[in-house]
């Protein structure tokens, strides 16, 4: 009985010798090469170009992700600011800013919502008005953020589904490719 692997060579010299075709037909970066063996190169590089574009999004949302937190703790400290004062109080009131974010990032934070100086050391002072408008424009900062991280999770979403469609293509066709080379060894 002959091994499967003379069987294939009898099969793929049948093949080429009925229909002109022979199994290395295909060339890819000037390597001969059969289909199935072309199909699994195709399936990894379009596998390595959606795996490109996931670290780039992975690295926006990270980085999103640090900011919302920051943006959470400089909220917390206003919040918390806002419940010192009496409906009708008009004076400066302090919070101590704490060990959970840096002066630094506070003011940074407070300076893109529009809000400077209130910040003397890690001591945040201010009056009512303001602490009540800050309090909004991070709280709108906060919303901002979650709607673009909304968008690019749908994002990332959609280059996973791509992903697994190209994983299942690749399958189904290798599939389809073995099947045949079965089906012709047997009717050798």
């Amino acid at each position: 009985m002959a091994s499967i692997i003379d069987r294939i060579e009898v099969a793929a010299d049948r093949i080429g010798g009925e229909w002109g075709v022979s199994a290395y037909d295909y060339n890819l970066n000037g390597v001969h090469k059969d289909l199935q063996d072309m199909l699994v190169v195709i399936s990894q590089n379009r596998a390595t170009a959606i795996e490109a574009e996931v670290q780039p999004l992975q690295t926006i949302i990270n980085r999103r992700n640090e900011k919302l937190e920051k943006y959470g703790t400089v909220l917390a400290k206003l919040t918390e600011l806002q419940g010192l004062y009496t409906d009708d109080d008009r004076g400066n009131r302090s919070v101590g800013i704490g060990n959970t974010i840096s002066s630094a990032d506070f003011e940074a934070i407070m300076k893109e919502c529009g809000y400077e100086g209130f910040l003397s050391g890690s001591t945040l002072t201010m009056n009512k008005a303001s602490c009540d408008g800050a309090v909004s424009r991070v709280k709108s900062g906060v919303d901002e953020m979650n709607n673009a991280a909304q968008k690019d999770m749908t994002r990332l979403q959609s280059i996973v589904d791509r992903r697994d469609e190209a994983y299942t293509t690749a399958t189904t066709m290798m599939t389809a490719v073995s099947d045949t080379r079965s089906s012709l060894i047997k009717n050798l």
